[in-house]
């Protein structure tokens, strides 16, 4: 059992000591893997994503790295900075479509109001119906286009969003007519006013 006991020891002590003098004997390319293999043995957990971290670009390629640093964000940088570097590496390692997903999901994190409806509008056709897309740029229009256009815009896409109903009344609703010159103009005999607007002279 001692015997045991001492070859576990020692076999501690032989990597501890790998660790502490690998620079006076070993590549400066081995001594970042060798802190990698046996970071868990000595390290706490946080410190540990934090070497992984540092010393990823030395041994990993630059796609792991991105992954990796993904992976362990949470462990070490506060949540506003885990956004914007998922934003950052995103393109690495994500279907295109899947990027813009992201960015739409995490935008209000660092990105001021108005930006965000930009981005939301920029982005709406790689993952929304072209339904969606008209509502959401119906939604969004008021943050960054004038009023006017806005109108024309609700105007453009109604069909997309509103029943049937509701566009075939507003699309028959008959043009206004002024009543009162047609009131007094029947009344003196003048003209006569049909329905649609349309005036004849009495005979």
């Amino acid at each position: 059992m001692c015997q045991q006991l001492r070859t576990c020891l020692n076999s501690l002590t032989v990597a501890y000591e790998s660790m502490k003098y690998a620079n006076n004997f070993v590549p400066a390319s081995n001594v970042s893997q060798l802190r990698m293999k046996y970071a868990n043995n000595f390290l706490p957990a946080s410190n540990v994503s934090q070497l992984r971290m540092k010393y990823a670009n030395n041994f990993l390629p630059a796609s792991n790295v991105s992954q990796l640093r993904m992976k362990h964000a949470n462990n070490f940088l506060p949540a506003s900075n885990v956004s914007q570097l998922r934003m950052k590496y995103t393109n690495n390692f994500l279907p295109a479509s899947n990027v813009s997903q992201l960015r739409m999901k995490y935008a209000n994190n660092f990105l001021p109001a108005s930006i965000v409806s930009q981005l939301r509008m920029k982005y709406a056709n790689n993952f929304s119906p072209a339904s969606n897309v008209s509502q959401l740029r119906m939604k969004y229009a008021n943050n960054f286009l004038p009023a006017s256009i806005v109108s024309q815009l609700r105007m453009k896409y109604a069909n997309n969003f509103l029943p049937a109903s509701i566009v075939s009344r507003y699309e028959s609703r008959p043009r206004t007519v002024c009543v009162s010159v047609c009131d007094a103009s029947l009344r003196h005999g003048t003209r006569k006013y049909d329905s649609s607007g349309n005036s004849s002279t009495k005979g």
